[in-house]
């Protein structure tokens, strides 16, 4: 083996057995550099075909109510959510829909989600025909845990105005 300097000003030592011209590093690559540099290249995309435990469970896992499609995959964990399936409240004094045969009553969705970001939410979708057009209309709110039990507790006092079990 022979030493020689390279244009970069680096020593090499050049091994005189098998390949006289093949090249050994004397200066080892720093290994923070060498972490660093993989760390770079790594890929940090999510492919989650809408599946919001993709975004999420690494941090939260999917809650036992939640599910997988109701997943909302957003733009980040504040917009990506698990959600329950829907119930359906039937709102017979708004615009439903006449099918002939059959008729498609307005009501109201509920469901919970769980945000990424730990936020819990009680969504309530407001749904019933446009008097204007004939297609849906929909208009969704979302209440906080002790917004929707407030909400409850005003729903039960207006029903008690009625005298209670009505």
């Amino acid at each position: 083996m022979t030493a020689r300097r390279t244009k970069s000003n680096t020593t090499k030592a050049v091994a005189t057995t098998d390949d006289p011209f093949e090249p050994i590093n004397l200066d080892p690559p720093n290994p923070a550099i060498t972490r660093w540099e993989a760390l770079a290249e790594r890929d940090v995309y999510v492919h989650h075909d809408g599946d919001a435990e993709k975004m999420l469970g690494h941090v939260h896992p999917r809650p036992a109510w939640a599910d997988p499609e109701q997943d909302t995959t957003g733009r980040s964990h504040l917009s990506t959510s698990y959600g329950s399936l829907p119930v359906r409240v039937v709102a017979s004094h708004n615009w439903g829909k006449d099918h002939g045969d059959w008729w498609e009553p307005a009501v109201v969705w509920v469901s919970a989600k769980f945000y990424g970001n730990r936020h819990e939410t009680v969504q309530l979708t407001f749904s019933q025909i446009d008097d204007s057009d004939g297609r849906w209309q929909n208009v969704a709110m979302s209440f906080q845990p002790d917004e929707a039990r407030y909400l409850v507790e005003v729903l039960q006092a207006a029903i008690d105005l009625f005298g209670g079990d009505q």
